[in-house]
């Protein structure tokens, strides 16, 4: 969690698959159907898994939450 990039490794063998720059992601929503989901400040993007391109062709906006909770 104290990395600045963003790391797929293979679960079976340990290796590394591929690394992005974390930028503003928050953190991994979930994996389905070969696309990781993950959610960030502003937006909510889908990565394939095999490769870490983007899987949609932009990212889905989201309102920064606001207020009291």
């Amino acid at each position: 969690r104290d990395s600045v990039d963003l790391h797929c490794v293979d679960l079976l063998t340990g290796e590394l698959k591929w690394k992005q720059p974390r930028g503003r992601r928050l953190y991994v929503a979930g994996v389905h159907d070969g696309r990781v989901l993950i959610v960030g400040r502003e937006q909510v993007e889908a990565l394939d898994i095999a490769t870490g391109q983007p899987a949609w062709q932009q990212p889905l906006s989201i309102v920064e939450p606001t207020g009291r909770g």
